[in-house]
């Protein structure tokens, strides 16, 4: 019996002594947080203040002049002067026809059109005679107005042969295939034998010293939106180099399945490091708005996203904000903060949330 009750004492002696450490442990901690120093901050107080703003769009980049050119006239491809990723430059020759058949008919309708100008000449003689028969009375007026009719004829085979002869010209000079403006070559589709016909496509030429960005704004922006406005831009292929422009057009319509309006912004692609296709994240800049400012300085980021340290009752509060535009040192803070606010300024690493300060 004896033994049966000391068990039972000894446990409960060990767990009282056990929670006796453990007091013993955590009343340092709590006087060490109560009794710690308070940080020494700058702050400022958040402002209000003009600033820019942009707004976020993706846009695609076009040519500026982008064609397929066709042959105009028929004929089988003689020579072809180009290849796929050749410069050109307006007026080059392309590709040359078999335009003999055409040369043979320019002969023939300058022949005619001589035989025209011939027999006009003769008929204009026998006119004179015929009007001066006419006045001494001497012709009829019936055989009076044949001589006439006949001049006039004369005078319309003339015309008539010389529309011939600028007809079968044009076919002769369509023989060599011209391009329409300067460029690069990004398709050829004809080699040498090929028998083409006026509409069939020679090649694709695409101008790319100037591009366009076409862009999609939303409904509620588009007042907002002018021609002249400024452009930023960033494509994948050089994603540290910003790229600019201006807005030239205003599309007229809004997309009724979008609710949004085409923007066509001008590039100078002096450099051609840009391409026709390549995909845009676009920046547009809208008026000024008011909004509260902090300096630049202040914002720490961590984990991708922007932080400032907001004094509240001598202690720091970490807040996640959203910032808008810049100028100068200043940030626009959209979302996180209230004019007024103090927040710290040049913030050390070694501040956390909830820690006191002065």
């Amino acid at each position: 019996m004896p033994s049966s009750w000391t068990r039972p004492v000894c446990l409960a002696g060990a767990l009282l002594a056990l929670s006796a450490c453990q007091r013993e442990g955590t009343e340092p901690v709590a006087a060490a947080r109560d009794t710690a120093e308070p940080a020494s901050v700058d702050t400022v107080a958040v402002r209000e203040a003009p600033m820019p703003r942009t707004l976020s769009l993706t846009g695609s980049l076009r040519a500026e002049q982008e064609a397929e050119v066709a042959a105009g006239a028929a004929g089988r491809v003689v020579k072809v002067g180009f290849d796929r990723g050749s410069e050109v430059k307006a007026t080059t020759v392309l590709c040359e026809l078999d335009v003999s058949a055409a040369a043979l008919m320019a002969a023939e309708a300058n022949v005619a059109a001589k035989s025209a100008s011939v027999q006009r000449d003769s008929a204009a003689r026998e006119c004179a005679r015929s009007v001066q028969l006419f006045q001494a009375g001497v012709l009829s007026q019936a055989d009076y107005d044949r001589a006439t009719a006949q001049c006039d004829a004369a005078e319309l085979q003339v015309a008539a042969a010389k529309a011939r002869i600028a007809s079968v010209a044009r076919n002769v000079s369509d023989g060599l295939v011209r391009a329409p403006f300067g460029g690069i070559i990004t398709e050829r589709r004809v080699d040498p034998g090929e028998y083409v016909m006026p509409s069939s496509p020679v090649a694709t030429l695409v101008a790319v010293d100037q591009l366009r960005l076409e862009l999609y704004v939303p409904e509620a922006h588009v007042a907002a939106t002018a021609v002249g406005a400024a452009v930023t831009f960033q494509v994948g292929a050089f994603p540290d180099r910003t790229f600019t422009g201006s807005v030239r057009v205003v599309g007229a319509t809004v997309r009724p399945a979008t609710r949004d309006v085409l923007l066509e912004v001008g590039i100078d692609n002096a450099d051609r490091a840009l391409r026709p296709g390549m995909f845009a994240s676009v920046e547009l800049s809208l008026p000024d708005v008011v909004a509260p400012v902090v300096p630049q300085k202040s914002l720490v980021v961590r984990d991708g996203s922007e932080h400032l340290y907001v004094v509240v009752n001598e202690r720091l509060e970490e807040r996640v904000v959203t910032i808008g535009g810049k100028r100068g040192d200043d940030v626009a803070v959209v979302r996180g903060v209230r004019v007024g606010d103090l927040v710290v300024t040049s913030p050390s690493e070694s501040l956390h949330n909830g820690q006191a300060v002065k």
